[in-house]
């Protein structure tokens, strides 16, 4: 390992300290002794309030815009008890915490009793905003088959999506909440549905929903096809490609990679039950990549002629295993896919011959 190496994963795990309590309280991190425990402690709350007090202006300020009105301004929680007694298990950033710091807002804000009747409805709707920003980060351009209907590719549905069902129409009142006024803008008593979503560069993002997209985002589960999704959600095919292309543009939906496609295919051919987990929403812990290095080596689970390999600039790394596998759970974009495991069994990567092998192993055995 070089002095620069060394020094990077030094600096990453004090950043990892400093963003996750659970690491900061583990013999891991305590074990390296590089920084006096209470002065991180104390640091790292400072910076968890930070965090959320900007996240709580930023996904909260229709509420406070209303504090006038509630007495109850959204940040004021972060000076409270019930947010003391998440610091132990804060992690900045993950959907655990920003749900759990919602709950605290929605209710401090709530508890006001205020005569605003879409109150309610709105607390959801902000709630909603900042728990869907939350989670993995993935900076990526999209890839081939990601921007269109994925060549009839089943799609699936990007999870942490939500779908608000409202008793008012928020969005024609919120505008008018961020400017100067005297009495409360009234909002329309309609029943509105929102679709909330996280973009692929990480904007929130909100459109108005019906029903035909609500069915699509119900069914899309990354294994039926553009024909069934179509029978099921009771639109005809050129109308769902055109929805579709929409939905991956809010984020909503997502066409898996060409391998991964291709891995899943082959299965559902076959008709072989699989479990699929997108590791760019559902992080892959080093624990659980060890088995796949542990019988191939770590350099075969990274794809060095990734996009993300050269823009992190990994080319003349000198990691160790443990280093590299903290850093493919991270950044789940260097690895190679499919990973695929049949009960003991692994591949990484294209693997049709050994998979066939699988499944004549299973009829036989049937």
């Amino acid at each position: 390992m070089t002095r620069a190496t060394g020094d990077r994963a030094v600096q990453d795990r004090v950043i990892r300290a400093l963003a996750d309590a659970r690491y900061r309280a583990s013999p891991a991190w305590q074990a390296y002794h590089l920084a006096d425990p209470d002065r991180v402690e104390r640091y790292a709350r400072f910076l968890a309030r930070h965090f959320y007090y900007e996240r709580i202006v930023q996904f909260f300020k229709y509420s406070r815009s209303l504090a006038r009105v509630t007495g109850r301004p959204p940040e004021a929680v972060l000076k409270g008890d019930g947010f003391d007694l998440l610091l132990p298990s804060v992690v900045l950033g993950s959907r655990e915490t920003a749900q759990a710091v919602a709950r605290l807002v929605v209710a401090h804000v709530a508890a006001a009793r205020a005569p605003i009747p879409y109150l309610a409805d709105l607390l959801r709707y902000e709630e909603a905003m900042m728990l869907v920003e939350a989670g993995p980060r993935v900076w990526r351009e999209p890839a081939t088959g990601e921007t269109g209907n994925g060549n009839g590719e089943p799609p699936r549905t990007v999870e942490g999506t939500l779908l608000l069902d409202l008793q008012y129409d928020l969005p024609a009142v919120l505008p008018r909440l961020l400017e100067p006024w005297t009495e409360v803008p009234r909002a329309p008593e309609l029943p509105t549905q929102l679709l909330v979503a996280r973009s692929p560069h990480g904007r929130v993002a909100v459109a108005r929903s019906d029903a035909g997209i609500a069915a699509v985002l119900r069914l899309a589960d990354g294994k039926r096809t553009l024909e069934q999704l179509a029978a099921g959600a009771g639109l005809p095919v050129g109308t769902l490609e055109a929805t579709l292309q929409g939905l991956v543009e809010l984020g909503a939906v997502r066409f898996s990679s060409a391998d991964t496609r291709a891995a899943l295919r082959f299965f559902a051919e076959r008709r072989v039950t699989t479990h699929f987990v997108d590791l760019n929403e559902r992080a892959a812990s080093p624990g659980e990549l060890r088995r796949f290095a542990q019988k191939f080596g770590v350099r075969t689970l990274i794809d060095r002629d990734a996009k993300r390999f050269a823009e992190l600039g990994l080319g003349t790394a000198l990691l160790s295993e443990d280093r590299w596998l903290e850093k493919l759970a991270l950044e789940p974009l260097l690895l190679r896919m499919p990973l695929v495991r049949h009960q003991q069994q692994l591949t990484v990567g294209p693997a049709e011959d050994t998979w066939r092998a699988w499944v004549a192993a299973g009829k036989q055995s049937a």
